[in-house]
Parts: structure tokens; C-alpha cells; sequence
């Protein structure tokens, strides 16, 4: 069993899922059992309203990349088993918070352990700029409800939080071979669930791979000064090795031919890592 995770070195738009798209689709090509894995993600209600619209429609807050993963690679999964928690950010209302904390507000994490998913529901949701009947209609009847004061009361919940990516990922563990863990934003990913055999980071037009040991302990020296990002361990690791990606026109990036040919050659070197045995 192998876990590869992928990090972006941007704290937007690195291109995290259209690296792990193009590896997709050269695994499948190589007939390997896997899988694609988000443990953790989140979209914001106004600045990604179209695939709001779509977790209204559904009365559930899931992962865009997540379910583009899934396509890509024409897997029936579980979008709730590849994609244990969401969160909904939303810009706050400018005439009800403080000119001082005018940053997006956490509204709703929905956590989700095999099937009983528990919606965590900020008390000072009224400050953003969604409507409560609006609110109401992103979970389900049959979901858990809990209100936390803000977010940093989630702390309290914390094991919720690890059951729900430990049951997914020992779900996924016996029914595949290799797991293809995607990063949210630029954060590192550092869990006593997941043990990585290969690290990779996507920095724009550069996939970087990265041994795993020395990922881990240059985590637990970052996280000694501050929360760790993507960018700090560039500036402390040396990468065993380096893929130059050319950018894609978005008919390319629409292309999974053209994703597959792109991503080929540090597919291949990922493949060789791999131990399947």
C-alpha cells in the first residue's frame, strides 16, 4: 500500500488537481489499483458561486477537485469516502463586522464517517453574507447538527475530525493499492494516518519530488516556529527530482489526452518508486 500526496507550493491556484489529474490518468494507463483521496477541503460561497449552486442542488458541501478527480479517472466511488470534510467560507457582511477582521468567515464544515455525516455550524455564521434559509438548505435532515461559537471551538471536535479521514483512508487502504492524496491550498499535509512513500509539490510550471522522510522531519522543525507551509520546505529540502511542466491553454487542460502526455515523464518516475509488491 502507498500513499502519494501532492502539495501546492501556491496558496491558490498551483495546480495541484491538473498534476494530479495528468498522474491519474498515467496510472490508469499502467493498470495500477488506485484511487484519488482529498481528506480536506473547502470553497468559498460567493467567489465560487457556480459550484455552490451545485451543493445546494444537492443538499451537500463537497469538493469540486474531488469529484473532477473522480471523472478523470471514471471511478464509481463515494464522493463522501474520497472526500471526508468540506468547509464553506464566506465573504462577512460589511455592515455587521468589524472594519478591524474583515476576513472570510468559516460558516460550515460538513465531516462525514462512513455514512453519518455531522454539520458544524459556526454560531457566527449571521455575519457573513448568506441567509440562514440559505444555509439550512446546504445540509440534510438526517446530518448531525452542531454549533460551535467560532472556529477555533472546533479544537474541541478534533477527533471527529481524525476518525472521519482515518475511516476513509482504512476504507480505501483495503480496496486499493495506491492512495493519490491531494493538499488543501498550500498548507502541509502531516498525519499519523497517512504515511507517505512519495512527495510531490507542484510550484507552477515545476513538480518537485521530494523524499518522505525528509519531508516529515523538516515538518516537525517548521512546526516547532510556526504552521508550516508549502513554500518553507522548498527553501529547507532538496528534491531527489525535478519535472519542468509547460502551461496549458484551458482546451489542454480540458484534454486528458494532453494531460497524460504532459504529466508522462514525472508519472513514470513516480511509477518506479512505487512499491506494489
Amino acid at each position: 500500500m502507498s500513499d502519494i500526496i501532492i502539495l501546492g507550493a501556491e496558496p491558490k491556484d498551483s495546480g495541484k488537481t491538473t498534476v494530479a489529474r495528468g498522474i491519474s490518468l498515467n496510472l490508469k494507463e499502467n493498470l495500477i489499483n488506485f484511487v484519488v483521496f482529498k481528506p480536506r477541503s473547502g470553497h468559498n460561497y460567493w467567489y465560487h458561486y457556480d459550484h455552490t449552486k451545485e451543493c445546494l442542488k444537492k443538499r451537500f458541501l463537497y469538493s469540486k477537485d474531488a469529484e473532477t478527480l473522480l471523472k478523470t479517472i471514471n471511478i464509481r466511488e463515494s464522493i463522501k469516502l474520497i472526500n471526508p470534510i468540506h468547509r464553506l467560507w464566506s465573504p462577512q457582511d460589511i455592515f455587521k463586522a468589524s472594519m478591524k477582521d474583515s476576513e472570510d468567515i468559516f460558516v460550515i464544515d460538513r465531516v462525514t464517517i462512513s455514512d453519518k455525516t455531522t454539520v458544524f455550524l459556526n454560531k457566527e455564521r449571521y455575519l457573513s453574507i448568506i441567509s440562514e434559509d440559505l444555509i439550512e438548505r446546504f445540509f440534510s435532515i438526517d446530518d448531525d447538527l452542531i454549533e460551535v461559537q467560532d472556529q477555533f471551538e472546533l479544537e474541541n471536535y478534533i477527533e471527529t475530525y481524525t476518525t472521519a479521514i482515518k475511516s476513509s483512508h482504512e476504507t480505501l487502504r483495503r480496496k486499493y493499492d495506491v492512495l493519490l492524496i491531494e493538499g488543501l491550498e498550500n498548507f502541509v499535509y502531516t498525519s499519523p494516518i497517512i504515511d507517505p512513500s512519495i512527495v510531490i509539490i507542484v510550484a507552477l510550471n515545476k513538480i518537485l519530488l521530494y523524499n518522505p522522510d525528509d519531508y516529515m522531519h523538516a515538518i516537525d522543525l517548521i512546526s516547532q516556529i510556526k504552521i508550516a507551509r508549502v513554500s518553507d520546505l522548498i527553501n529547507l529540502l532538496k528534491p531527489q527530482d525535478t519535472f519542468v511542466v509547460p502551461p496549458m491553454k484551458a482546451s489542454e487542460i480540458n484534454n486528458p489526452d494532453k494531460i497524460r502526455e504532459n504529466l508522462e515523464k514525472p508519472s513514470k518516475r513516480i511509477i518506479q518508486e512505487l512499491d506494489l509488491n
